[in-house]
């Protein structure tokens, strides 16, 4: 731009900031993705007023010079194609998440894999192998791959309740979540309803009604899933019977054992105290319940007859064991292609605030009920 012309929008205080500005850009000065200085900062730099600078962003926020986020400031328009040719990571408590194992967490990221390898977008698998671990740490391992990344997906929902918008502005980066963290949640999610699914199994069972009812879980205190599938299955039952239903919930969580076998201890020191079974065994997790329902089986006690039992999930497991096992479906599949499309149309849109998706979830017949 010539001296004569700057000279002359001097005037025409917006005008100037917006082609000075937009020069800087152009010339590269600015690079793509680069956060411009605070908006007082440049009221400052540039000798005019706050007003003037905000006038000035807009404009260039029309020419598509700058993208502004209410949350993080005002950054040099990036082109989606930049971002795509990121990897996307995938964060994981799993160590083995590509083994043969029965387990939603390894079901979903397989999904998510396979489903950005067919989109053409590199995925990167991020093993933080502490559940419920640490908020810091998680920002440690984002950070560590920063430049390699694109964004990231949370593939459990239990990195306790830091609010995720924390996540993405100490990262700078766009994130998802498997699962909703907290009631408040309403973008940068993928879910199931879990509330809804725990009441869809309630109803499988009310003819046990009063009970006991047992739900059997490794407790997590920042699990919000775990917590809402147990209070939608107790919300159905007292819908019928709210005096006299009898109600266990047994939980644990210094993660020794694994599903199955936390499942057994739980059934075997509820029979030592007991003598008898539960009515029904609501278990957060197929492996869980069908632990629990071995040692019932081995204890010479009738399934459904005498205790019937409901799985979560909906692992291949259920259909395999003996009797099959009741069970909500998760749409473990479907979980991980929509938080691939949440986070692609966050790159497309270059808007890293999505409202969130619920996906349904059916009920899977079996023996048990």
């Amino acid at each position: 731009m010539s001296g004569k012309t700057i000279e002359s929008l001097k005037h025409r205080p917006v005008q100037h900031v917006t082609a000075r500005l937009g020069d800087q850009i152009r010339d590269g000065d600015l690079q793509p993705g680069e956060r411009l200085p605070s908006i007082r900062q440049l009221s400052k730099d540039m000798g005019v007023s706050p007003n003037t600078i905000t006038a000035a962003l807009g404009i260039l926020e029309s020419q598509r010079l700058v993208k502004r986020d209410q949350r993080r400031g005002v950054f040099v328009h990036q082109p989606s194609q930049n971002r795509r040719k990121k990897a996307v990571g995938l964060l994981t408590h799993k160590a083995e998440y590509f083994s043969t194992s029965d387990d939603w967490s390894s079901h979903v990221t397989l999904s998510m894999f396979e489903y950005l390898n067919k989109k053409q977008v590199q995925p990167m698998v991020l093993n933080c192998l502490h559940q419920g671990t640490q908020w810091e740490l998680v920002k440690a391992l984002i950070l560590e791959n920063r430049e390699q990344l694109g964004g990231v997906i949370f593939c459990w929902a239990n990195v306790e309740d830091q609010p995720l918008h924390d996540f993405i502005q100490a990262c700078d980066i766009p994130i998802v979540q498997i699962g909703m963290p907290n009631r408040q949640s309403r973008y940068n999610f993928v879910a199931v309803d879990y509330f809804g699914a725990g009441r869809k199994a309630a109803t499988h069972v009310l003819d046990r009604l009063p009970g006991p009812f047992m739900t059997l879980s490794e407790k997590c205190p920042h699990d919000f899933p775990r917590r809402q599938l147990i209070a939608g299955f107790q919300d159905r039952l007292l819908q019928e019977r709210p005096a006299s239903m009898e109600f266990v919930s047994l939980d644990r969580n210094d993660g020794k054992l694994p599903p199955l076998p936390l499942g057994r201890e739980f059934m075997t020191q509820y029979l030592e105290q007991h003598g008898t079974p539960p009515r029904c065994v609501f278990g957060i997790g197929d492996l869980t319940a069908i632990g629990a329902m071995q040692v019932c089986l081995e204890k010479g006690f009738k399934v459904p007859e005498d205790v019937c039992f409901i799985g979560s999930t909906g692992l291949n497991a259920s259909q395999v064991c003996s009797p099959t096992l009741a069970h909500l479906c998760q749409p473990m599949d479907e979980l991980g292609h929509a938080a691939v499309d949440l986070m692609l149309d966050m790159y497309d849109e270059e808007n890293w605030w999505l409202p969130g998706r619920v996906l349904p979830v059916q009920w899977g017949d079996g023996q048990s009920v």
